[in-house]
């Protein structure tokens, strides 16, 4: 990877894993970001819906961005 192309990466990182002895046992962190970003955005769910709409709504801001924005 160039130093041009980390610096327009983004990054969405997703890390699963099981609880015990709860009634919803996923949990999912979630830490996604853009280039344009300062910082990444990170949290964690049991709702698995919430991680897929996160993904859509990031797949999306990264499709309809104009090159080198």
């Amino acid at each position: 990877m160039t130093d041009a192309a980390a610096e327009h990466s983004d990054v969405l990182v997703i890390t699963v894993w099981r609880e015990t002895d709860v009634r919803h046992p996923l949990r999912v962190r979630v830490t996604y970001g853009l280039a344009t970003d300062h910082a990444p955005t990170t949290f964690v769910t049991a709702d698995a819906d919430e991680v897929i709409e996160t993904i859509r709504r990031w797949l999306t801001e990264i499709s309809t961005r104009q090159p080198g924005g």
